[in-house]
């Protein structure tokens, strides 16, 4: 079993886009083993304590559950660095295959900068000599992107996670044998080439990732922005209709 990952190291700021692209999917990492704990996909006794942005989380200690958020994490990279993302969510399903709650992570403004000719490796914040700073344009007119610190970054997801962590048990009881999934909401013009290697296509824009299409509303709770430097996601829960029907009986 991995161990949950870790900000950069030895460092004050996050230096460069990778570092950058590695701070977010870490952080998704943790949300899902921290929805999966608290929404009670698995039993308890599955489940190792573990600290992590300073902050109590769990983390599932099944060897293949661990995988297989590995895995999907890093698809879901794979395409971020190429700037076609928009959103990402995790979505609960019911045994019938019905999806139930969606957790949401809106990445329609995290920072797009292309990898191709090792741009992705230029330094966030420090500046070839004559730059012109933080936030400026330096060498080819390429914008420099604000300046991200870790201590910032532990901060905002300490928070998210927080308030997560008190926002998903408050839900409701779910039914048992409940299954997940994750989705990847792709932006206008990222439509991916070969997706069938990694992805399965949903069926339009009313659909919810699944393969299912979506009926009736849906109940959406903010849980919250982090904004650290030129970081900004949001995070929110939708309820479908389905399940308020459950819990009401209907």
């Amino acid at each position: 079993m991995e161990p949950l990952p870790k900000l950069t190291e030895g460092r004050s700021v996050v230096s460069s886009y990778p570092d950058l692209l590695s701070t977010l999917t870490d952080f998704l990492t943790v949300c899902i083993h921290t929805i999966l704990y608290h929404r009670d996909i698995y039993p308890p006794q599955l489940y190792i304590k573990a600290r992590k942005y300073s902050f109590p989380v769990y983390q599932s200690r099944h060897e293949r559950v661990c995988k297989w958020i590995a895995d999907a994490v890093g698809a879901v990279a794979g395409e971020i660095a190429k700037g076609n993302v928009s959103k990402v969510s995790l979505i609960l399903i019911s045994p019938r295959n019905i999806p139930l709650e969606r957790y949401v992570f809106d990445l329609s403004t995290f920072p797009n900068i292309p990898f191709e000719g090792g741009y992705g490796d230029l330094l966030l914040q420090q500046l070839e000599e004559g730059g012109e700073g933080v936030g400026g344009v330096g060498e080819g007119g390429r914008k420099r992107l604000d300046e991200i610190t870790i201590a910032g970054l532990e901060a905002q997801f300490r928070a998210c996670l927080m308030k997560l962590s008190i926002a998903a048990p408050d839900l409701g009881r779910l039914p048992e044998d409940c299954t997940y999934t994750v989705a990847v909401e792709m932006k206008e013009s990222g439509a991916p080439i070969n997706y069938a290697e990694v992805w399965v296509p949903a069926e339009g824009q009313d659909s919810d990732g699944t393969g299912v299409r979506r009926s009736g509303g849906t109940k959406s709770t903010a849980i919250r922005t982090v904004e650290a430097g030129s970081i900004c996601l949001e995070l929110s829960i939708e309820e479908t209709t389905t399940k308020t029907k459950m819990a009401f009986g209907q």
